[in-house]
């Protein structure tokens, strides 16, 4: 199921619903990027490893390996940091106290923003991907418009196939903005 409605900063979001029965089988499993809509290269399981084999593009994945680098970097940088200071103020070129807050400052701000970043690298968020407490669904917000016609095709597929196989679910906002 396809929908499109008023998203961020006006653009239109399409919300896409596949049923967990029907990516179970791996038949109907999408061979489209989620976020691009362009041929997968890179298989990864999301929501928590309940979808095996979801596809991910050369730019998901790029975007994937930035992050972490990055990431790897906000948490390395003030450890560096920690020890410039400690040898600094040892030879008596920086006093110590500003240096400990400085380090301390820079040691919770990098580590807090590797964790954030880390966290926008899991499959399930690059995909935009989620399930409902249902586990009936699984719902993916924004996906590129090639993707949601594949989507689309797939299901139409599905219901000509298989059809007690439910391929429709009721998509309706939830008090928290989420999709329920």
């Amino acid at each position: 199921m396809c929908d499109s409605g008023g998203g961020h900063y006006g653009r239109a979001v399409n919300v896409v619903t596949l049923p967990m029965a029907l990516l179970a089988t791996g038949y109907y499993t999408p061979k489209l990027c989620v976020r691009h809509g362009e041929p997968a290269t890179s298989l990864w399981p999301v929501a928590s490893g309940t979808v095996r084999d979801w596809p991910f593009c050369p730019r998901c994945m790029k975007t994937r390996r930035v992050l972490r680098a990055v990431a790897v970097a906000c948490a390395v940088v003030p450890f560096v940091l920690l020890v410039a200071g400690v040898i600094l103020s040892a030879e008596g070129v920086l006093p110590e106290k500003p240096v400990q807050n400085v380090v301390s400052g820079a040691l919770g701000v990098g580590l807090l923003t590797s964790w954030v970043l880390l966290a926008r690298t899991s499959p399930s968020r690059l995909a935009r991907a989620s399930v409902p407490d249902s586990q009936l669904f699984l719902v993916i917000q924004g996906a590129h418009p090639a993707f949601a016609a594949h989507a689309a095709d797939l299901l139409r597929a599905a219901e000509r196939e298989q059809p007690a196989v439910p391929t429709r679910a009721p998509v309706f906002p939830t008090a928290e903005g989420q999709l329920g």
